[in-house]
């Protein structure tokens, strides 16, 4: 489709400006496969290259996914909290509970090397998780009270 966008009149867009640009992964993929398969073996900095793909993919990526793991998990726990909804609540937690554990053991059966990987993520979204339950309630409270003097500021200067 963007091929078909981007040939008008029968000149096409350079690849710099193209749309294709945001729709081909340079990323994730590329750091994978500098890390684990070494594609840059024969490079000039095969060292530095080793060193920035280690903390991209385990310090960016690994804190990244181990980050959206935690908030999924947390969001469900605080909902449940919040609702009386208890049913609702337990089903969302399995759901994401079963689609995390599916695509962490999907990836480790496929790629048996992901295992270090998948072990940071859990370990990243366990410290997380456990952060928000210890220290949570303390950060929403604070963060009620600056909304609530904010509006008391609001409505006493009109």
């Amino acid at each position: 489709m963007t091929d078909d966008l981007e040939h008008i009149g029968g000149y096409q867009v350079e690849y710099y400006y193209s749309n294709a640009r945001n729709l081909v992964d340079h990323g994730f993929i590329d750091t994978w496969c500098t890390y684990y398969y070494d594609v840059f073996s024969d490079g000039i900095n095969v060292g530095s290259h080793e060193k920035v793909s280690f903390l991209v993919l385990f310090g960016f990526y690994g804190v990244f996914f181990g980050l959206t793991f935690a908030t999924c998990l947390n969001l469900i726990v605080t909902y449940s909290k919040a609702n009386y909804n208890k049913t609702l609540s337990l089903f969302l937690l399995f759901t994401a509970v079963v689609t995390i554990l599916t695509w962490s053991f999907g990836l480790i059966a496929w790629y048996h090397h992901a295992a270090l990987l998948m072990t940071w993520i859990w370990l990243v979204a366990l410290i997380a998780v456990f952060i928000w339950n210890k220290n949570g309630d303390r950060y929403v409270a604070r963060l009620m009270n600056k909304r609530a003097s904010k509006e008391t500021q609001v409505s006493e200067a009109e």
